[in-house]
């Protein structure tokens, strides 16, 4: 059983992808100085941002891991009401491959 300071098993592998996901948002919109971004990008790079940051902080043992990886496996929901923009091939395969990730972690080491 991993102790309080090991993060969650294979989480480096989503938060790599989790990254991925994020430079290509950042690359796919561009600011609009002195407006933030109009399409949404602003508040998910920053959603995205949390959830890593949590999955760094959390081991596979704490109650709040199992409800972050969740969080994360519902996220295309989050991104696909609020934009359109990131409907592009590159940043749907991300997403696609974030969402199994989490669920594969969720099957593995919470059920």
């Amino acid at each position: 059983m991993p102790d309080n300071k090991t993060t969650i098993p294979r989480s480096q592998q989503l938060i790599s992808v989790m990254l991925k996901l994020k430079a290509a948002m950042v690359d796919a919109v561009p600011d609009h100085p002195g407006e933030g971004n109009i399409n949404g990008q602003d508040g998910q790079c920053e959603l995205l941002d949390h959830y890593i940051t949590l999955l760094r902080g959390l081991s596979s043992n704490d109650p709040r891991a199992r409800g972050t990886i969740l969080n994360i496996a519902a996220l295309p929901s989050y991104f696909y009401d609020e934009t359109s923009w990131n409907k592009t091939p590159k940043i749907s395969a991300l997403i696609t491959k974030m969402v199994s990730l989490a669920r594969d972690i969720l099957k593995v080491e919470y059920l």
